[in-house]
């Protein structure tokens, strides 16, 4: 059964007088929120659900909605959500043809992909042709798949998990995958402790990417919602709300735009 997240917060209004009228408890609008396993920023093992993921929820209720947010599968949690069963979703990148279902607010997290090979490997990377005919990992559902597919000499290989890259690499099954650092020196770090010298970032990033959480135009006041969301995380990010949720995280802000040894 998946685990479904629940934070509530309810408005009290009470009537005064001596009448003894009972109080009144008017609900907060509900926002319902999926995303799926993406260590650090989203996964059920981690605390609040992960950084960005309590990030999205603080602003949301700083905002004055309640929130719920579920884990599914990558592509589940995108069609349900494009479908209006879900109001919001937690990790998306741009992309033009999920504009046409989703609204996307001015906040992002900024994601780096990058290419990791063996230390062993003899993998060149200044170009992307460099890396043909290269086997390569990817993420299942992420838009670095069809951006691949353009150069039409890659075995492209998706995966539902990091995990999986890693182990298909250190196992020789592929050539090289893409990721963002800050995931992959996490379940290094976590899972991969005496391997973790065994991987390397080619130095040269991909793309310079964002991730978003963005809103369903299922949800009527999706507009309304959005711009709610974008002033409570201006809000949170002056007053050191922000900063502290990514230091309770071990988070640095600026650890993908800096770099890290792997």
């Amino acid at each position: 059964m998946l685990k479904i997240y629940k934070y509530y917060s309810i408005f009290l209004i009470t009537l005064l007088g001596l009448t003894g009228v009972t109080p009144v408890i008017a609900e907060k609008q509900l926002i319902k929120i999926s995303t799926a396993e993406w260590s650090p920023y989203n996964s059920e093992s981690l605390l609040e659900g992960g950084f960005l993921s309590e990030i999205v929820i603080i602003a949301l209720q700083k905002a004055g909605y309640q929130t719920m947010l579920q884990f599914l599968p990558w592509k589940r949690a995108v069609t349900l959500t494009k479908n209006g069963l879900y109001d919001a979703l937690i990790g998306a990148s741009y992309t033009e043809d999920r504009a046409n279902y989703f609204s996307y607010p001015e906040y992002s997290w900024k994601t780096p992909g990058q290419f990791f090979v063996h230390k062993n490997s003899q993998l060149n990377y200044q170009k992307i042709e460099d890396l043909c005919p290269a086997r390569i990992g990817v993420f299942a559902g992420s838009p670095y798949i069809e951006e691949l597919k353009v150069f039409n000499c890659f075995d492209i290989q998706p995966v539902a998990t990091i995990e999986q890259n890693i182990k298909k690499l250190l196992s020789n099954r592929i050539d090289v995958f893409i990721e963002t650092k800050i995931s992959v020196l996490f379940y290094l770090r976590k899972e991969f402790p005496k391997q973790i010298h065994e991987i390397v970032a080619l130095s040269t990033v991909f793309k310079e990417d964002k991730i978003f959480v963005v809103f369903s135009k299922k949800l009527k006041n999706y507009q309304q919602v959005q711009a709610d969301f974008d002033v409570a995380i201006k809000a949170m990010q002056k007053d050191g709300s922000y900063a502290a949720i990514l230091k309770k995280h071990g988070i640095e802000e600026n650890l993908e735009k800096t770099g890290q040894n792997i």
